[in-house]
Formats: structure tokens, sequence, C-alpha cells
């Protein structure tokens, strides 16, 4: 009736249920570990509840520790999309991280570091030293790991087995908390070999650590090329530490001819990292605990004097006891952050005394300045024994070698500092030397550089010989080719001058296969040079019948309805047929 309904409505209202207040306190953590940071400062002001789960250090101790989700839903986009461009991201995170501080402090560090490294204030550089190098197997002594290590024509190669058995090298760091962004490796082409073979691995896959025999990070597996060209692996946007670096090669692609057995031969590797010292004046919150995640995971801080570096090792990392690190004084965390930073200090001043004389050259290019710039990069002790950097200024040189800039001879006022002392160049400063002996025959500028082996300073390689043969100076090509250990040019440019002799010596000395060598010369000379060869080679040289019979079927002449001696004569009846009596 009228009463019930007045005191009804009357009555004092019940707010309808709330999925919030229902919902536990686990479960509220977990959705808004999914948002966004900026999201969850959003969700902060709705309501008391979610302020308390939103300053939570479980929390950003979940975003911390997971990939920033705009990054993961671009990586899903990308992947149904099949588009290759290369993902932003706002900040970093460390995939596993044992802190017992502010994680909401070390997601404020993670970002601001994610800007210094946008902004260039903090760049990555080669992190990888020489302290402490280690391969599973090493095919021979000259063949060291160390060769890796610097941007030369030299290799490591591991010993010979099946195309599953994989190989595994490590590198220590520059500190003993190094920052570790990407992996590069440059598989090496035999251009010594017939058929110019290059040993790959299959796969790659990468452990950090701070131990060599014990690592605490390791990647998935990468594909590798079976190419010689520099294959970039990147771990970014995570934030991986350690004072090691295992690579782990994985399977095989190539066999040698001689043994008939799989190799791994690796030309360059290179690391771009910081140490992490580098981060504990603007990041010390960061800093701090990735140190104490460090310290738990088996750092010792020994490690940061010097003298106590591991020193080169032909032992597998297995051999090596970690018992040292139990033994090593206590050092709290605050402290050993303070020596990290003193310790990359001197690195990182390095770097940047680089950066500046690499700016300083560049500024003398750009105003055409290049004896300025040769004398500051041969008398920088810096640039001269960094030969990647030698190699970026040989590619402003040629950016720069325009038509107007070509009648100053750029290279040549660069390179004279560098020829005018002896210093060694570099392969892409020993190129621009060929374009000048090109330009300037009469100047001899290759013969002189390289009549002295002893003293000589130009570096020949594959790529120089090809720029001779490509302008038909075969003489030339062919010091170079021969320099450069290139047997298959070398056969080339004897082809190209018929000298068909020296030819038939490589056959008889080192196994050069005759049939090949004969289509060889129809393709690169006439079907009528070859069969002159073929007759020299029956002429003064005993062939078998197998090699008659190969050169027969190399020139494609008809030997049907003939006896055993029939692909001689068929020789010299096409030798007759051709030239005729004049050069018998």
């Amino acid at each position: 009736d009228g009463r019930e309904l007045a005191a009804l409505m009357e009555s004092p209202r019940r707010p309808p249920p709330s999925l919030l207040s229902d919902a536990s306190f686990e479960s509220l953590l977990l959705t808004l570990s999914f948002l966004d940071p900026e999201e969850i400062l959003t969700v902060e002001s709705v309501s008391k509840r979610l302020r308390l789960v939103a300053l939570s250090n479980r929390l950003w101790e979940r975003i911390v520790r997971r990939m920033p989700p705009s990054l993961r839903r671009a990586k899903m986009s990308m992947k149904e999309e099949n588009e290759t461009k290369k993902t932003k991201y706002s900040r970093l995170y460390v995939p596993s991280l044992r802190f017992t501080g502010s994680f909401k402090a070390v997601f404020t560090g993670l970002s601001h570091a994610q800007r210094l490294l946008g902004t260039g204030r903090i760049q990555a550089f080669d992190v990888l030293s020489d302290d402490y190098l280690s391969a599973s197997s090493t095919d021979h002594e000259s063949q060291s790991l160390r060769n890796t290590l610097d941007a030369s024509p030299s290799f490591w190669s591991s010993k010979g087995g099946d195309d599953s058995k994989g190989e595994t090298i490590i590198f220590s760091l520059v500190s003993p908390v190094t920052v570790v962004s990407s992996v590069a490796i440059k598989p090496y082409r035999a251009s010594y070999q017939l058929g110019h073979p290059c040993y790959a691995p299959r796969g790659l896959r990468v452990s950090v650590g701070y131990h060599p025999g014990q690592f605490i990070w390791s990647s998935d597996v990468f594909d590798c090329a079976n190419q010689p060209s520099t294959q970039v692996f990147s771990f970014e946007p995570q934030l991986i530490c350690g004072g090691y670096i295992k690579l782990e090669l994985l399977g095989r692609y190539q066999t040698q001819r001689e043994d008939d057995l799989y190799y791994i031969v690796l030309e360059r590797v290179r690391v771009e990292g910081f140490p992490l010292g580098a981060l504990s004046r603007p990041c010390p919150a960061l800093a701090l605990a990735v140190v104490q995640d460090a310290v738990t995971r088996g750092l010792n801080p020994k490690l940061l004097e010097k003298d106590h570096r591991p020193q080169y090792q032909s032992l597998p990392a297995s051999a090596l006891s970690s018992s040292s690190s139990s033994s090593a004084p206590t050092m709290t965390p605050e402290r050993i952050l303070r020596s990290l930073g003193q310790y990359s200090e001197g690195i990182m001043a390095n770097e940047t005394q680089k950066r500046r004389e690499m700016a300083l050259v560049r500024k003398e290019i750009e105003h055409e300045r290049f004896r300025m710039a040769g004398i500051i990069c041969a008398r920088s002790e810096t640039l001269r024994r960094c030969s990647h950097s030698r190699d970026v200024i040989c590619q402003w040189l040629r950016e720069k070698q325009t038509s107007e800039a070509k009648l100053r001879e750029p290279v040549s006022q660069y390179l004279l500092e560098f020829i005018s002392n002896g210093i060694p160049l570099t392969h892409a400063e020993s190129y621009f030397v060929g374009e000048l002996d090109i330009r300037h025959p009469r100047r001899n500028i290759l013969g002189r550089l390289l009549r002295n082996p002893i003293t000589r300073i130009l570096k020949p390689s594959e790529e120089l010989g090809d720029y001779y043969l490509k302008r038909k100076d075969y003489e030339k090509a062919g010091i170079i080719y021969w320099e450069s250990h290139v047997p298959d040019k070398v056969v080339d440019v004897l082809i190209y001058r018929k000298r068909y002799q020296h030819l038939i010596r490589a056959v008889i000395n080192t196994g050069v296969d005759l049939q090949d060598l004969v289509q060889r010369i129809v393709k690169l000379q006439s079907h009528e040079e070859a069969i002159r060869f073929a007759k020299q080679f029956c002429d003064f040289h005993n062939p078998s019948h197998n090699d008659m019979q190969a050169i027969v079927s190399a020139l494609g002449l008809d030997v049907q309805g003939a006896g055993s001696s029939a692909p001689a004569e068929v020789i010299a009846k096409a030798y007759e047929e051709r030239f005729g009596q004049t050069e018998l």
C-alpha cells in the first residue's frame, strides 16, 4: 500500500554491486600489469583501492620485468601484416631482476636510460675485450679467436667435424658489469679455395653471465645465413648485463674440399654495448638494482681490479673453477657501483675522445681540408688503431668524392700522411690507393707500395684485384690476387693474358680441374682459344686418356667411331682446321 511504498522510498539506498570492490587484490594486480605506465597513472586517481594497487611494488616489479605492452602489440601487428620495419619502444625492460628496493624507481631509471640512448648521450660501442678468450676448438694456432677482434682478413676456424657439431666461443667484456645490446658476426669466405666457400654456422645462441663457466641469460636461437656479410642480432629493448659473453655456434653449412669435413670460420665478431658505470650518475636506482642482481648471481668484486681479470685461455670455460667468487671480499652494492663508475671512466673517456676526433675529421672533410683530416687520423693513436673508424672515414671521403671535389684529389691528400710515415693501410684505404693508381698510371703508386714486401703498407684484397680486372689491368690484378691468395682469380687472369704454359703448370702442380678450366677458357676467351690451350697441353705434357676425354668433352668435339687414341687426334684435327699450318 501507500505507507509501505513511502517507507521503502525513505530507506537508504544500497550502492549497486561493484566489480572493483569484489575483485581480489591479485586480480587487480594482474590486470594493471598489462597496462602502459601512463595508463596506470590515470587509473591511480579512480579510487583508493586502485591507488593502493597502482602504488604496489609488486606491480612495478612485473612492469619492469615484462616487455612493454605497446611493443608487444606492435610486434603482433607486424607479424600479422608481415612488415619488416623496426619497432620503436619507450623504455627498456629487465626479464629477471633480483632486487629488494623500489621497482618504481627502477622503472624511472629504465625510461631515462632509453632517453639517453635515443638522444645519443650514451652511445653503444664494441665492448669485447681480449682479457679472456676461449674456444671449444681451434684448427690452427695462427687461426686463434683473437683474430676476430679486429677488422682484418684474418679469421678463427674450428676443427673439422660433421654438419651437426656445434662450437662455443667465449669473450670477456670491457667491464665486469657491461650492458649488451647486440651481437654481430661475419662468416669467413675462403677466397683462396676453389669455389669461394663460406663457412657460417647454421644458428647462433647468445649467453651472458658474470663468470666464464656460468651464464645467467640465454637468447633464443637466431638463424644465420651462409653469406660473408655482417649479420646483426639485437636484444633491445631487453637490458642484458654481464662480464662475459658466450656464442654457441649451432650446425655447419660448408665442407672443406681437402678433407670433406664441415667447418665454422668467423672473420669478425662484434658486441655492441656500454659499461654499466655509464648509468651510475644519470640512473643511480637502476644501476644499483643491476649491481644487487649481479652480486646475487656470482659477480666477483675482485674483477674490478684489472690484475684480477682472467687472462687468455686456450682451455674451455668449463675447465675453470668458479670458486674465486666465493673467496672475494665482501663489498656493499653501493661501493661496487662506485668502483664500476671509476672503472668505466677511462673506457668512456676513450670512446668520447674517439667520437670527438671522428667529429673533427668529419668537419675537416666537410670543409674539404682533406690533408688535415689525414693528419688528425694518422697522429691520433686511438683512431690509428681502430680500423673500423678508419673505414668509416673512407666512406665519408667516398661520399665527398663528387665531380667538383675530384679535381682536388681528396683521397690522395688524406692518405699522404699515412704513406709518408709508413702507417699500414686498411683494406678500404688500400682500395683508394688502387683508384689513384688507375687514375695516375705514370706514378706507379701500387708498384712502389708493393715493391718492398717487408715494409710495405698496402693490404691487397680480392676487391682491389676485381677493380684492376674490371679496368683490364691484368698484370696488377694478377699480383693482387696472388698476394690475396685467390687462386681462382689468378687462373682467370692467366686466361685473359693467354699464359697457357702457366695454366698447364697449374693443372700439373695444383690439381686444377681440367674440364672446368677448359670451359672457363671458352667462357672468358673463345672456343678457338680453348682449342689452342688443349693443343699446347697435349704437346708439352703427356696427358692421360681420361684427361684427353675431359678436354674433348669440355670442347664439345665429336669422337664417335674413333679408337683409343681418338681424343688426341680430334684435338689436333680441330686445331689444324682453326689455325692451319702456320702455328704448327
